[in-house]
């Protein structure tokens, strides 16, 4: 993927997402303009957990 923002481009050069057997994602590469990259990996992933509807429950701004 790369950004089509142009602030985001001066920054951001690419991102890959790789894929395990299950189609869930496992690792997410995202490369800096200047070539430096940083590896995200996901582990112990868990889904469709039950979440609270107070999780979604906004606050006003003060």
């Amino acid at each position: 993927m790369t950004p089509t923002d142009r602030t985001m481009a001066e920054h951001v050069s690419h991102m890959e997402l790789f894929f395990g057997d299950d189609y869930r994602v496992r690792e997410m590469r995202m490369t800096a303009a200047n070539g430096d990259f940083t590896v995200y990996r996901f582990s112990n992933q868990v889904y469709n957990q039950p979440v609270s509807a107070e999780v979604f429950k906004p606050e006003p701004l003060r």
